[in-house]
């Protein structure tokens, strides 16, 4: 069987026990790169794969390394690494990401990096980097000697997750082969050892993970990063209507939605609370079609619409930037709830332009307007088509105070000014 088609099939695999890695696995483009990594690696966007290592792994090991790869876009490793050592904070990554998919109950290849001091569900990447810096000056070797313990037994029902990799039982190490006791030769720092040596990264590390953008493009990397939770909660959504939204799922769905406190995660929780959606395969999920796989989208439980308002008076001409910023949080949003329709009033002491978009289509606008500020007559417009809830882009400088439309409404801030004493506030 050709390399492509074992990952296809082990994606596939992946939908009716764990839909929310198949999803994400899913909304990836494979692509065989022998030259970029000796394992498998990921920038958020792509899944890349050397042959010669899928080909020597088996099913089982393969299903998790993907899941592993997944692991770092739902984590947003992809964006997060920042000016450290790439090396060490692949190490730091592996280190959490491991201990994740052995819990779940997922086969990883022999020798993975393990260490019970870092539990994936309680512990951040960025502290496995601290410890690894404070006591390992080169990241290809285990400076403490004492190897890694892999000696947990798991709580997974899944592929011999006993705490050895291919459950066999043999895991622990018994000082002559390649497990995880500090005494085999691939895993006790030795970077010639027998272990995976991969891209340069530490022996036992397999499955890279690439920065999404160069560490000073802010912009590209928060994108990334929206990107990526956008996807964790679709995930999550779909594993949710096939009724396999475990803890874990759960877990990544609270962390996408509320942490940081972003204007995403504000938006998105505003507009799936307020639109009163529910997964359907009525409409199959448009991120998973091109992929030849069709599973659920949210749909309303009625014709949904959402109202934006866009404050069109002067001063937003100078801060372009913010609403570039805005239009791209409101459009993930949509996204994840899916609203039938999105009315979008630009208004500055009056109505300038009205445009209506269809679930499918990106909200875009050319700005009119360079008046004051007074958003009531758009408010009032929006009333007459009963949208389930309004979010209005604003720097809050209004001539005279809106009035509460009735329905929810989040005042998305860029200026300085005072938001009115209704609906919920997040600055830009």
């Amino acid at each position: 069987m050709k390399t492509i088609d074992r990952i296809s099939r082990a994606r596939a695999a992946l939908i009716t026990g764990a839909p929310f890695f198949a999803t994400l696995a899913l909304s990836m483009d494979v692509h065989n790169a022998d030259n970029l990594t000796a394992t498998m690696a990921t920038d958020g966007k792509s899944l890349f794969y050397n042959a010669a290592f899928v080909d020597q792994i088996s099913d089982a090991e393969l299903r998790g390394v993907i899941i592993h790869e997944v692991l770092h876009v739902a984590l947003c490793h992809h964006t997060r690494r920042g000016n450290r050592d790439a090396k060490l904070w692949n190490v730091a990554c592996d280190y959490v990401v491991n201990s994740i998919v052995r819990k779940l109950g997922f086969a990883l290849p022999d020798g993975a990096l393990f260490d019970s001091r870092w539990d994936g569900d309680t512990i951040e990447s960025e502290a496995v980097y601290s410890a690894l810096n404070n006591t390992t000056p080169d990241p290809d070797g285990d400076e403490s000697g004492d190897g890694q313990d892999e000696s947990g037994d798991g709580d997974g029902d899944g592929d011999g997750q006993d705490g050895d990799a291919d459950g066999d039982g043999d895991a622990d190490g018994d000082g002559d082969g390649d497990g995880q006791d500090g005494n085999g030769d691939g895993q006790d720092g030795d970077a010639d050892g027998d272990g995976q040596d991969v891209g340069g990264g530490a022996p036992g590390q397999f499955g890279d993970v690439l920065d999404a953008a160069p560490s000073h493009d802010k912009d590209a990397l928060k994108a990334a990063e929206m990107d990526a939770r956008t996807r964790v909660i679709s995930a999550a959504q779909i594993a949710a209507a096939q009724g396999k939204a475990d803890a874990f799922t759960e877990s990544m769905l609270g962390k996408a939605r509320q942490t940081p406190r972003d204007l995403f995660a504000v938006l998105a929780n505003f507009c799936d609370e307020s639109l009163r959606t529910s997964p359907s395969m009525a409409r199959p999920n448009r991120r998973m079609i091109p992929h030849g796989v069709y599973m659920p989208s949210q749909m309303s439980d009625g014709m949904s619409r959402l109202g934006v308002v866009l404050d069109v008076s002067g001063s937003v001409f100078a801060y372009q930037d913010k609403l570039a910023t805005f239009l791209d949080a409101l459009n993930n949003a949509r996204d994840v709830s899916a609203p039938d329709l999105t009315d979008v009033v630009q208004c500055d002491t009056a109505i300038r332009d009205r445009q209506e978009f269809e679930e499918f289509e990106s909200v875009s606008v050319d700005l009119k307007g360079g008046g004051g500020t007074d958003m009531q007559p758009a408010l009032d417009e929006l009333a007459k088509v009963s949208p389930a809830a309004i979010i209005v882009f604003t720097d809050c400088e209004f001539w005279d105070a809106p009035t509460d439309p009735g329905v929810p409404v989040i005042w998305a801030r860029w200026g300085n000014g005072n938001a009115p004493d209704f609906g919920e506030l997040i600055d830009v």
